[in-house]
Formats: structure tokens, C-alpha cells, sequence
């Protein structure tokens, strides 16, 4: 759930435990594929923990073990966020390869189909499998890929990705490579 309140010049977003997106949402870009039919939501899980100050990328402290009902993250803007989501199937044939980038804000990428491999600035993989959630933070350089050898037996890799970023930036970036996985 991202519940927004305007507080003067500042903006609070909460991101709830669970990803819920409605066909509803008529600005949702399409990459590949089609649209869930109407009335969808689709929940996951959320298994890093997130630097809410976006400073180096780096995770925090893993969350406890068992999180209050309705704990979620709470961080402030200097200004007006763009929000985009987006629907991306990608063939695990071709392996799929989306580039060195990172975002200037947090995004979240929720796999709803097939194994998504994301490599960080020193090639660790991040495997995320349907079901699950990655959050990245505001600058994390990252690099996502759609592995035959993770997909054995399957087409295609599907996910949403919702990107919060500061109106009128650039988002993604592209980087060089710093590393070769």
C-alpha cells in the first residue's frame, strides 16, 4: 500500500508490507506482454532490508523476525516524487539482459513469474523468484537479468517494477559496467 499525505513543503510516503496493484491504475506502461485483467493485486514478500536514507545503497539491519501488523517504512521527500510502474516479460531464451543502472529513488521490483537475477556492484547475484519483492535504494547500481539457468523449463520472466523518484530526474541511469558477472 503507498499512502501519500502532503506535510507543507515535505512529502510522507508509507510502503506497506505488501505490493497491492490495481488494472485501475491507468498510466501503468506496458514493456511486453498484457495486463492482468481487471481488479488485480498481487501480494509478496519483501525479503532485504532497505537504507530508508538511500546514502550508499548498502541494506539495513535485517527486520525483526516478526513485524508489528501494519509496520512498514516511513521516509520523507524535499519535494513533489514521479511514480511510475511498469509490466515487464522478458524472454528467458534470449537471457535477457537490462543493463548497468541504478534509479534516483527507491524502486520496488516484484517478480510475479520465473526467477529475476539482479547483480550488484560487485557482481553478487540477488535472486529474486515469483512471489518476492527487492527493494532497491536511491543510487544501488544494479544490473537484472532473466538467467536460462534460473528459468529451467520457462518462457518468460514477469514483474512489475514501481520506480519513486524526484520530479523532473532522470530515471534510470545508465552506468558503466563494474563488473562483468
Amino acid at each position: 500500500m503507498l499512502t501519500h499525505r502532503s506535510r507543507g513543503s515535505r512529502t510522507l510516503l508509507l510502503l506497506g508490507a505488501t505490493l497491492g496493484l490495481s488494472a485501475a491504475l491507468q498510466g501503468i506502461a506496458l514493456d511486453k506482454g498484457a495486463l492482468p485483467t481487471a481488479g488485480f493485486s498481487y501480494t509478496s514478500v519483501v525479503d532485504n532490508g532497505v537504507d530508508i536514507h538511500g546514502d550508499s545503497g548498502a541494506a539495513a539491519s535485517p527486520a525483526p523476525a516478526s513485524p508489528a501488523v501494519g509496520a512498514g517504512m516511513e521516509f520523507t521527500t524535499n519535494g513533489p516524487m514521479a511514480v511510475k510502474t511498469t509490466f515487464t516479460s522478458a524472454p528467458v531464451d534470449a537471457g535477457a539482459d537490462l543493463g548497468w543502472h541504478y534509479h534516483n529513488g527507491f524502486v520496488i521490483v516484484t517478480v510475479t513469474n520465473g526467477t529475476l537475477t539482479l547483480f550488484d556492484d560487485t557482481c553478487a547475484p540477488i535472486v529474486v523468484a515469483a512471489g518476492h519483492s527487492y527493494i532497491e535504494s536511491p543510487g544501488q547500481v544494479l544490473d537484472a537479468k532473466a538467467l536460462p539457468d534460473s528459468n529451467p523449463g520457462g518462457s518468460t520472466v514477469d514483474w512489475f517494477t514501481t520506480r519513486l523518484y524526484p520530479d523532473g530526474s532522470g530515471d534510470p541511469v545508465e552506468v558503466d559496467p563494474p563488473c562483468t558477472p
